[in-house]
């Protein structure tokens, strides 16, 4: 998952969110080598699924690529199943 993230900061990849089941979440390795700013649960930003929802995402662990475009990784098992992670793509504009 470390390598997916490091290609989604270089690439252009078309996507608004991902799910992934890991075995075990070690942060430490799926962060390493990745600049990332730590979000508190007071943040509190609204992922929008589609025209009949949206879902507030409480804090959350923010990457960046080169072009500005900001994903968040949540990875809280109040708010996912456990062993899950959820990427969400923001366009600039969300945030």
């Amino acid at each position: 998952m470390n390598t997916f993230l490091k290609y989604w900061m270089s690439n252009d990849f078309k996507y608004a969110e991902i799910c992934v089941d890991m075995e075990e979440l070690q942060l430490e390795i799926l962060f390493d080598g990745i600049p990332t700013m730590e979000r508190n649960a007071d943040v509190k930003r609204m992922y929008r699924i589609d025209e009949r929802g949206s879902h507030f995402i409480l804090g959350g662990i923010d990457i960046k690529r080169g072009n500005g475009m900001t994903a968040t990784i949540v990875y809280n098992e109040a708010v996912i199943k456990a062993r899950a992670l959820w990427m969400i793509v923001w366009d600039n504009i969300s945030i």
